[in-house]
């Protein structure tokens, strides 16, 4: 079992020194998984940081099916998704891109999904983020949303860590050229 902290830091270091068309590619290929979704839902996505799978291919999907799309807020320590009718709306926050405290506020009013980055992931859906917590916090706050973690393929961990109290499971992380994670169907 190796520890969370030797997993972070090789995967920070792996993902930051990925080419940036590799990186692109990435982001376009985990789009495919996501054909089978009905339509008329909410998608709680990221703005990638530090080599993250960019979610841009997935947003401008997001908009063609005209569904809703909201990007996370960080707001006295917890996470807090707002509405974002195009990407130039997103401005520069303290850790990433992120749309106006004024933007529409998600509420579970419609069906959604919630779309996770992370460092690192188990074949299971055990997620690795940056130690922070918001995301953990705001899942254990939202059992009900179907959660979808998105990674490279490297970024599937073999080797287990001992997740901590209050780690949050993904029901599917979704690579480039695979899908971990339960036997749930996503309709």
């Amino acid at each position: 079992m190796m520890a969370s902290e030797e997993i972070r830091e090789g995967m920070k270091q792996a993902r930051s020194s990925l080419p940036e068309a590799f990186q692109k590619h990435a982001g376009d290929s985990v789009v495919r998984h996501f054909r089978r979704l009905r339509y008329g839902i909410s998608w709680l996505i990221y703005a990638p940081i530090q080599g993250e799978i960019p979610t841009q291919g997935l947003f401008a999907y997001a908009k063609k099916r005209q569904d809703r799309i909201y990007f996370p807020r960080i707001q006295n320590e917890q996470i807090h998704f707002h509405k974002v009718d195009a990407w130039k709306d997103l401005k520069q926050g303290p850790l990433c891109l992120e749309p106006s405290s004024y933007a529409e506020k998600w509420e579970f009013k419609t069906p959604s999904i919630v779309v996770v980055p992370g460092l690192a992931f188990s074949q299971l859906g055990d997620r690795l983020g940056f130690g922070k917590g918001y995301y953990d916090r705001f899942l254990a706050n939202h059992r009900h949303l179907p959660r979808l973690g998105l990674a490279y393929d490297f970024q599937i961990n073999l080797n287990s860590w001992a997740p901590r109290v209050g780690d949050q499971r993904m029901d599917f992380v979704l690579t480039p050229s695979a899908v971990w994670g339960s036997s749930r169907t996503l309709n």
